[in-house]
């Protein structure tokens, strides 16, 4: 196994929820692509209206080439593809470029360079009048979690190649946990025993937070 430098170990420890949301005042005003997200919806709209639940793969197909701020899905679509997931999970019926929209609006990082911020996250969750909480510990997620509920889970990752954050959505089902999106070259539904086995399966990954989102 290659090593992993011990700088991006470092990167990964000290970039939790609180710098996100010390990220989230550092705020790049949308004027600037205003007519770039115009666009972004359009496009989006387009591609959405086929688009069903799971999503899984988000750098293969037509899921790769949904846009957000100035990037595309396939850098940087895992957290609205989690959204997405996770309100199918729970028996809503989604659209792609809704949740992308509330995103590049609130919770673009550096217009998508970055990926999303998890507090617009939770905001969407809340003005769609989804009934959410946040988690530090695995643990105590895993206890409160009922049929029927989606989790989403916010982890930094390091490798030797570089590091980064990505989004799961999860759900339970007589006692195995799936992961949707888990990696963005792949089309599957990977299974879990339990959500800390989930984690540990990556190299190297560093909880930043869970989301568990309430059945309707």
């Amino acid at each position: 196994m290659t090593k992993i430098p011990r700088i991006y170990k470092l990167a990964v420890f000290f970039m939790g929820f609180p710098m996100y949301s010390f990220l989230r005042i550092v705020w790049f005003p949308n004027f600037i692509i205003r007519k770039k997200l115009r666009e972004n919806y359009a496009h989006n709209a387009e591609k959405s209206k086929n688009l069903q639940f799971p999503l899984c793969g988000q750098r293969l197909g037509e899921l790769s080439e949904f846009r957000i701020g100035l990037k595309k899905a396939a850098h940087c679509g895992c957290g609205a593809i989690a959204v997405f997931n996770a309100m199918s999970i729970i028996g809503r019926e989604p659209k792609m470029c809704d949740i992308i929209e509330a995103i590049e609006k609130k919770g673009l990082l550096f217009y998508g360079m970055f990926g999303t911020n998890p507090v617009a996250i939770g905001k969407y969750l809340t003005k769609q009048g989804i009934v959410w909480k946040r988690y530090k510990k695995t643990a105590q997620i895993e206890q409160d979690y009922e049929d029927g509920d989606a989790v989403i889970c916010l982890y930094n990752w390091a490798a030797s190649s570089g590091l980064g954050a990505h989004y799961v959505a999860l759900d339970r089902k007589e006692g195995i946990w799936r992961g949707y999106n888990v990696f963005s070259s792949s089309d599957k539904i990977y299974e879990y025993k339990s959500l800390q086995a989930f984690l540990d399966a990556d190299e190297y990954a560093r909880l930043v937070t869970w989301f568990l989102i309430k059945k309707d």
